[in-house]
């Protein structure tokens, strides 16, 4: 790799030099750089600028902005990297609390002070929501999701080699207050169910008492996953809600899927729910229940909820 400079004024020069090859045209790729400064500094500067694409962590500076960036980011990383309802929130961060104040900022400008002035203003003063005209304050757990996101995309914007380091570490959000969960006593428990046996939501909430399973799980789970005979069911995957509609989900990690033994109350409740259910479709029409059919189908149906389709184009 070569350089050299050339004067452009008493104090300032325009350095040349070559970064290698484009690694899509194949192509020698030539830049340009201007500086202020002595010739001796100059000469220093065009040197490590040449070191820098030597060792592959140049980058070229852009009027690029943060907005801009995140754009980008949203499209091309979020879009084949998380979930549809992960990318919404991010989207709705970035939306609502970080293009309003800091959008403009240059990408490769921005630094640990912008997030720092950032945070600091959505817990003082809040920030407007998408579609109303109310300003709501953030709470501190809320700052922490938006310093996660720009810390999330700030680092792919590193692996790219958009910027050369990520400032968001240095900028730390405000800590959040430990909040201790209320769990439901044994006798609490036994109250809930006996006020809503007969009800739709019964099998879901026996289910979740008795499992610990998460609302996802519970509406996505179907009775081939469930072995009475056996006394255990086995979660498999999720439902959640996107802008798109529903959707089920694997579970993000190894041990999300996992078996869960029943106890034989609980085992006895489903065989019950099994039977009802059988015999209202029956009373439809619609014949036996294939093993794909939800556990939670009649309840939900009952508050107006459709599931989407099966994958395999069976019904749910």
């Amino acid at each position: 790799m070569s350089g050299h400079i050339r004067r452009r004024g008493e104090q300032s020069w325009e350095l040349k030099f070559d970064i290698g090859a484009d690694p899509l045209t194949g192509k020698r790729a030539t830049k340009y750089r201007a500086f202020k400064g002595t010739k001796k500094e100059a000469q220093a500067e065009l040197v490590r600028l040449i070191n820098s694409a030597h060792q592959g962590d140049y980058v070229d500076p852009s009027k690029t902005t943060l907005s801009e960036f995140l754009d980008r980011w949203l499209r091309d990383w979020a879009a084949v990297s998380v979930g549809p309802k992960t990318r919404e929130r991010y989207e709705e961060l970035i939306d609502c609390h970080v293009r309003p104040y800091i959008g403009a900022v240059p990408i490769q400008k921005l630094q640990a002070v912008h997030l720092a002035k950032l945070y600091a203003r959505l817990l003082r003063e809040g920030s407007k929501q998408r579609g109303l005209n109310t300003i709501t304050s953030l709470s501190p757990r809320t700052v922490g999701h938006v310093h996660r996101a720009v810390h999330k995309a700030l680092k792919v914007g590193v692996e790219w080699g958009v910027i050369q380091r990520n400032v968001a570490p240095v900028a730390r959000p405000p800590k959040v207050a430990g909040a201790e969960l209320e769990i439901l006593t044994e006798e609490q428990a036994q109250t809930l169910l006996q006020k809503i046996k007969g009800q739709p939501l019964y099998p879901v909430v026996m289910l979740g008492l008795a499992t610990g399973m998460r609302r996802g799980e519970l509406l996505a789970l179907r009775w081939r996953d469930c072995d009475l005979d056996g006394g255990r069911l086995c979660v498999e995957r999720s439902l959640e809600r996107t802008k798109s509609g529903l959707r089920f989900k694997a579970p993000k990690t190894k041990h999300g899927r996992r078996t869960i033994s029943l106890p034989a109350s609980v085992v006895a409740g489903l065989r019950t729910h099994w039977r009802q259910q059988q015999e209202q479709r029956f009373r439809l029409g619609l014949g036996k229940a294939p093993e794909d059919v939800l556990v939670s189908r009649n309840g939900t149906v009952r508050l107006g909820f459709q599931p989407p389709p099966a994958p395999n184009g069976r019904e749910p």
